[in-house]
């Protein structure tokens, strides 16, 4: 039982995740830093356009940060309640629960799981 909670807790995470498309947005704050650094090293910008772009870019991570900030602590937030739900139902113990999600064998099998499914992503 403990380990189903384990996998549906970790589902849940992720499914969350992927609601907020916090990989996506990843990838998009390391093009928008891709195109800062460009604008800070082209030789063919004035000053003051190297400054318009980069402070555009600046604000731009900025926001994707708090996106991504929002979603990963909604995820682990939804997550916790989750576990802490099912424990104050007495569906199990949660200290159990926390123990089993400790364990280096679920770190390392969820981590595997985890990369295997990005990877086949």
């Amino acid at each position: 039982m403990i380990y189903l909670v384990l996998a549906l807790a970790l589902a849940l995470f992720v499914a969350v995740l992927k609601l907020g498309r916090v990989v996506e947005r990843s990838f998009a704050v390391v093009t928008t830093m891709r195109d800062a650094t460009g604008v800070m090293t082209s030789t063919t910008l004035s000053d003051d356009e190297k400054e318009a772009r980069i402070q555009r870019d600046a604000l731009a991570m900025l926001r994707a940060f708090a996106i991504l900030m929002f979603w990963s602590v909604g995820a682990a937030a939804i997550t916790i309640l989750f576990v802490a739900t099912g424990g104050a139902l007495d569906l199990y113990d949660t200290a159990s629960v926390i123990a089993a999600a400790e364990s280096w064998e679920v770190i390392v099998v969820a981590g595997i799981a985890m990369t295997a499914l990005f990877v086949v992503r």
